[in-house]
């Protein structure tokens, strides 16, 4: 079995949460390849694939049980347009612009897929740009699921050449396995599940620094290719260095997708905790729990960057009572991106008791703000939300996380205008005189819709606080303006509520989609939190959406750019109280 003692632990990621850019500014991978941009967001790929990024419209990546999920699809409809008639999209991820060392133990544990066409991979790229020398730690061919691949490419004879060790591994294409690869001045020796498998000689043009790169591409012309969707799983990538002056990093919190314990560094030292940057600046998050056989886990960063280690969550929720978890470190001027990732969900049988807020048998976090040199922030603050379940009665103004997963926070040290957590907004002392709404205007359909006609139906069902006219907001799916500017007449107050149905080619999915409050208008805003009424204000609402009949909630909402807590009417519904969209994922 591999031995790493003396060795430390230089990177890590356990995929806890996703971290991924198209440039890899600000995050710990890129997912494109500057030299091979097809457009902005795609990638060329090679093989039968391209690579894209979200902003592109397609997701390849996910987090799935703490690991990362890298999915490729036939590209069809608009996505064919976009990477090219005839590909696949998937995704490729590099650590070019956040890591690179020479010579050390490199190691990913992952479940690669099997079937023809499918091209996982798993290597090294030297830092300075030039190709080759390459390090392929892990190479496998779908249409042969037993045959692992480990090859060294180099230019040390001046052409390109390459040694390649293969072996037969009967349990490859089963479950989760770890490839490594153990890189010395004078060899490199290829480890499956921790037992070496070959070796070769170190090439002369392989002595400078490389950074790791993940795919799952499809190979060209494979016969019996299928068009079912591929996946692979990365439950993580480490690397460890031999070198004393190296700085070691802490092993992140672990949460095994087959519930495997991968604590062990085979005989490396870790960091105690991620060492946070000395400074000035503090961050305080206010915390609280679910309680099943034991409290929630988190951790945090900022601008990218872990800050400390796991935190444990002792303040039960259900009481009312919070916690407050402080960090410090030097973060800079801002703006600032705080994500907090939920790391240990469990449960029995979930109850939900909406008379008193208890979740019984079921293990959450609730992130009720944060301040920031003093400054508070509330939900105003967060971008994101991809482990949601709704909104809670307890406290309504909490980021609400009930699966393994993160809530994002942006701010630029602004002073907040959000109530304390937990707090409700106070009515001004002058009594309330709310404006009459204006008459009921039904929705006008755009004279040309801008998508083709088509089968698919999106109904949203939508509400509003009316002030002066009811709220209007426009759509887009998958980045392409569906319809024209939609006007609400349903009182939100009063329990009505609208449907406003729009049809088009969307295609199969995955979809993104976006609704945009563009009329935000206030005279004294009033809220009275007994009855859930705002006045003198206009606000939106969204409480869900149906697609081609499949009704949609607030868990699939990725993102409001407009929030501002939720409401005691309709806990589940994305409030928009500010121009800006809520965004949905299906």
């Amino acid at each position: 079995m591999i031995d790493l003692t003396g060795y430390r632990l230089t990177f890590d990621d356990e995929f806890n949460q996703l971290s991924v850019s198209a440039t890899g500014s600000g995050t710990v991978w890129a997912d494109t390849r500057p030299g091979s941009l097809l457009r902005p967001g795609v990638d060329i790929g090679f093989g039968q694939s391209a690579f894209v990024d979200s902003s592109a419209g397609i997701q390849p990546f996910s987090i799935t049980n703490g690991a990362l999920k890298i999915e490729a699809a036939p590209a069809t409809g608009a996505a064919a347009d976009l990477v090219y008639p005839g590909l696949w999209s998937s995704g490729l991820i590099h650590a070019a612009e956040t890591f690179s060392q020479t010579y050390g133990y490199f190691e990913m544990r992952a479940d690669l897929p099997e079937g023809a066409g499918s091209w996982p991979g798993f290597w090294l790229l030297a830092a300075d740009g030039h190709w080759p020398p390459e390090l392929d730690i892990v190479e496998t061919f779908g249409a042969d699921p037993t045959t692992l691949t480990n090859s060294v490419h180099t230019e040390q004879t001046g052409a390109h050449t390459f040694q390649t060790v293969w072996t037969n591994q009967p349990t490859l294409s089963a479950g989760f396995h770890t490839f490594g690869a153990l890189w010395t001045p004078t060899t490199i020796t290829f480890y499956y599940d921790g037992t070496a498998i070959g070796e070769l000689a170190t090439p002369a043009d392989m002595h400078g620094a490389m950074y790791p790169v993940i795919a799952l591409a499809m190979s060209r012309g494979v016969a019996g290719t299928t068009d079912d969707p591929r996946s692979m799983l990365v439950d993580y990538v480490r690397a460890y260095s031999a070198d004393p002056s190296a700085t070691a990093v802490a092993l992140q919190h672990i949460a095994s997708p087959d519930g495997a314990d991968t604590s062990d560094l085979h005989g490396a030292v870790a960091a105690a905790v991620a060492p946070p940057a000395h400074g000035t600046d503090t961050l305080i998050l206010h915390v609280s729990g679910d309680f099943w056989n034991g409290g929630p886990e988190f951790t945090v960063t900022v601008d990218g960057k872990p800050v400390g280690g796991t935190f444990d969550v002792t303040a039960d929720h259900a009481t009312g009572a919070h916690q407050d978890i402080s960090l410090t470190g030097d973060f800079g001027a801002g703006p600032h991106v705080v994500a907090v990732t939920f790391a240990n969900d469990a449960q029995g049988q979930p109850v939900y008791d909406p008379a008193t807020g208890w979740h019984v048998n079921d293990r959450n976090l609730y992130v009720s703000g944060f301040s920031f040199d003093g400054v508070e922030h509330g939900v105003e603050a967060m971008t994101a939300n991809n482990a949601s379940g709704g909104c809670d009665w307890l406290d309504p103004h909490a980021a609400v996380l009930v699966n393994n997963g993160t809530a994002t926070f942006a701010f630029n040290g602004a002073s907040s205008s959000t109530a304390p957590p937990g707090v409700a907004p106070t009515a001004p002392p002058a009594a309330p005189v709310e404006t009459a709404p204006s008459t009921p205007v039904t929705p006008t359909p755009p004279a040309v819709p801008v998508v083709a006609p088509g089968s698919d139906t999106l109904t949203f069902h939508v509400s509003g606080d009316l002030w002066n006219g009811g709220p209007a907001f426009t759509v887009t799916v998958d980045g392409v303006r569906v319809g024209g500017t939609y006007e609400v007449s349903a009182d939100h107050g009063s329990g009505a509520r609208q449907d406003v149905t729009l049809t088009g080619a969307f295609g199969s999915g995955p979809h993104k989609i976006a609704v945009e409050f563009v009329n935000d208008a206030a005279g004294t805003p009033v809220y009275d939190p007994e009855t859930g009424w705002h006045m003198n204000d206009r606000n939106l609402y969204v409480s869900g959406f149906s697609f081609d009949g499949t009704e949609h909630g607030v868990e699939a909402m990725t993102a409001n750019y407009a929030s501002r807590g939720c409401d005691w009417l309709d806990p589940h519904a994305a409030v928009l109280v500010d121009n800006g969209s809520v965004l949905f994922h299906i």
